[in-house]
């Protein structure tokens, strides 16, 4: 800690801004790099900010919380604004330079992205004075948009030289507005976020504080008249499924009603997506769609022995539907045979048939394919995946209410009561909120659940929480 404030008092003497601001959003990451939770975080920017205190100039120290209450959670910008008020009020100010922390002015921004829709870039510029720098986001729409890949560097001109450059035939590159630059980076960085940086390199975790604050900076598309992305509607999603079993392709799709049904649920994961066409399809996505349909569908005899005349047929159709050329249909047809191969498997395995249960009263062909991710993962809090045994057999039936109160019964038996509370008030409180958790009903207790997650609550302290 102390090498650290060392290194970066040594920052804030040059009065760089993007160098400050680099060093403070990896300090920021720390704890994430180190595998720590959000209680661990914290406890460390609160003793980031005591040693600031004790270490001279109290300037630097001042605009250290500055910095930290830029880039910080809501939780380290209260620490570090009640840190900065003991400072000033004894006569210590921060350095003019802070008023501009944060403030960088956009530039320009360019969107480079693969023909299939898996994966994209976008660079943006920015400038503190005649001062440029540029930030790049990678993205991977396979599942759900997610920022794998960022960086930040004072050599703008680079970024924008290799985003531009030469690549696959399979990309383009397009100039973008900065409102729409800010749509396609800022929800897969504040995925990143909420993940804790799961996948992110140690480089770029350093940045992603940063990056976020600098996103905000750009205009929102109803501030800029004629900017945006297009957002499909289910309508559209079931407009795709006729058009494709109206096709000719649909003849080669086998038994009609099997057709169908694999052409709701392939066309239906476009629906995880907004602003995705429906169809949209690449290799990698493929393996996406299908793990969908696995972990989602309990398929009926018909539906399996139908799979791979309906899959191949739906596969070409979407390739022309999304105007594939014939390199890129190829490439696309060539991932279908090893994807078909793999699917009995990925089905049969214990952990996608308890995947299955998690949905099972939701899910049909129609699905919308957003609302049953989100039921998995407010169940998924509810009830935590369950143990299976070398037989493959679950642990509980997480589908069965009574099996649902036992496991609350369990895991609360050896709880400290509060004042007046019974036992059975604990483990019937505890029962109702998982039963509410599990139903979505009322929306109230899982958006208090997830307020009370997202503060740094484990799970079992949050029940107890909404218990009272």
């Amino acid at each position: 800690m102390d090498e650290a404030l060392a290194e970066l008092w040594g920052v804030l003497d040059t009065g760089s801004l993007l160098d400050a601001e680099v060093q403070v959003s990896g300090l920021l990451a720390l704890p994430a790099l180190n595998g720590g939770t959000r209680a661990d975080a914290q406890e460390f920017v609160a003793a980031l900010i005591g040693a600031a205190a004790r270490r001279p100039p109290l300037s630097s120290a001042a605009a250290f919380y500055r910095l930290l209450m830029a880039f910080g959670s809501p939780s380290v910008k209260k620490m570090a604004s009640g840190a900065l008020r003991e400072i000033t009020a004894g006569g210590v100010y921060p350095p003019s330079w802070v008023t501009e922390i944060g403030k960088p002015v956009p530039g320009q921004a360019w969107h480079r992205y693969n023909v299939f829709g898996d994966e994209e870039a976008v660079v943006i510029t920015f400038a503190y004075g005649d001062k440029r720098h540029g930030l790049l986001v990678r993205i991977d729409r396979t599942v759900l948009p997610t920022a794998t890949v960022i960086g930040i560097s004072p050599e703008s001109e680079q970024l924008v030289a290799a985003i531009n450059g030469e690549g696959s035939p399979l990309e383009r590159t397009d100039q973008v507005s900065l409102a729409v630059a800010r749509i396609l980076v800022e929800e897969p960085l504040a995925r990143a976020a909420q993940t804790g940086g799961r996948g992110l390199t140690p480089s770029s975790l350093t940045f992603l504080p940063l990056a976020r604050a600098h996103v905000k900076r750009l205009p929102v598309p109803e501030d800029s008249p004629g900017d945006g992305i297009k957002s499909y509607s289910a309508d559209d999603r079931v407009a795709a499924v006729e058009a494709f079993l109206a096709s000719p392709q649909a003849e080669e799709a086998g038994d009609a009603g099997s057709a169908r049904f694999w052409a709701q649920a392939l066309t239906g994961y476009s629906g995880r997506i907004a602003s995705e066409a429906p169809a949209q399809v690449g290799p990698r996505k493929l393996a996406a769609m299908l793990g969908h349909v696995a972990s989602s569908f309990e398929l009926t005899d018909a539906q399996r022995a139908g799979m791979e005349p309906a899959v191949t047929a739906w596969i070409t159709w979407a390739a022309g539907n999304q105007g594939l050329d014939e390199r890129a249909t190829e490439q696309l047809l060539a991932a279908v045979p090893k994807a078909l191969e793999e699917f009995p498997a990925a089905y049969d395995d214990p952990r996608t048939v308890l995947a299955r249960a998690y949905v099972s009263d939701l899910a049909t062909s129609e699905a919308n394919v957003t609302e049953l991710s989100a039921a998995v993962t407010r169940r998924t809090v509810a009830v935590p995946l369950p143990e299976i045994s070398d037989e493959g057999i679950p642990a509980m039936d997480v589908t069965s209410p009574a099996a649902r109160a036992e496991m609350a019964a369990q895991e609360f038996a050896q709880c400290s009561l509060d004042s007046g509370q019974t036992r059975e008030d604990l483990t019937d409180g505890a029962s109702r909120v998982i039963e509410e958790l599990w139903s979505g009903q009322p929306a109230a207790t899982w958006e208090s659940m997830r307020k009370l997650l997202t503060e740094g609550r484990s799970r079992h302290d949050a029940i107890h929480a909404l218990i009272k």
